[in-house]
């Protein structure tokens, strides 16, 4: 079984790091069985495909994956991140919504 999920974390899943600007995610991803794919993709609120985002392991923890996206570079609006995990035959996908406002 493949899940995309909040599990109890010692941090926040999500925040934004005032000093850097940047919205960092961290993202749990628990596979029965083989290490799992991981993807996110970054899309306006109106459905445009914007870009592939990086998605890094963390070294102590090998189911959890982080990522950093600078908000400085982002118009206001309104956004999309599109987590996908695959391991074998089995995939997830899960979405995170969020605004840029100035």
């Amino acid at each position: 079984m493949l899940r995309l999920d909040a599990v109890d974390m010692a941090e926040p899943p999500l925040w934004i790091d005032t000093g850097s600007e940047q919205l960092i995610v961290r993202l749990p991803v628990l596979a029965s069985s083989g290490a799992p794919s991981v993807s996110a993709q970054l899309s306006s609120g109106l459905g445009g495909s914007m870009r592939e985002l990086a998605l890094t392991p963390n070294e102590s923890r090998g189911n959890l994956y982080q990522l950093a996206l600078p908000l400085a570079a982002l118009p206001a609006g309104s956004y999309v991140i599109t987590f996908a995990a695959k391991a074998g035959d089995r995939e997830a996908r899960d979405t995170l919504s969020f605004r840029v406002t100035p």
